[in-house]
């Protein structure tokens, strides 16, 4: 797991205390609304949609923040910041890229702790 993933996972379980069905509902629910934000980043960037990308950027931005995925966060606040003053959308290709490297590793990460999850509660029945 790599450090990023791992300082979500402790940002979760701190949120959650002791709370599994909470805690796995919010890996979930992040998961969820992290494909559908960066694919509508992705096609608002495709697009040129300086207003989307800014909007998307910043809900990805909050939820990530608040999870405490902060390389997530940083990457959609650069995007938010730069068009928000008026840069071109085209300016933030580069971190649109790494945004959605970033998400999928993160992704990738949640999956894998909620199937490990799920294998241990079975395996303990």
């Amino acid at each position: 797991m790599s450090d990023a993933v791992a300082g979500l996972v402790r940002q979760i379980d701190l949120l959650c205390e002791d709370d599994l069905d909470f805690r796995r509902g919010l890996i979930r629910s992040f998961i969820a609304e992290g494909d559908k934000d960066v694919a509508r980043l992705r096609g608002a960037f495709d697009a040129r949609d300086t207003e989307a990308v800014r909007v998307v950027a910043h809900l990805l931005k909050g939820a990530s923040a608040t999870l405490g995925a902060d390389g997530l966060a940083s990457l959609c606040g650069i995007v938010e910041r730069v068009v928000r003053l008026g840069g071109p959308v085209d300016e933030v290709e580069g971190q649109v890229r790494e945004i959605e490297t970033s998400w999928t590793e993160m992704r990738e990460g949640l999956a894998k702790v909620l199937y490990e999850e799920t294998c241990a509660v079975g395996a303990a029945r």
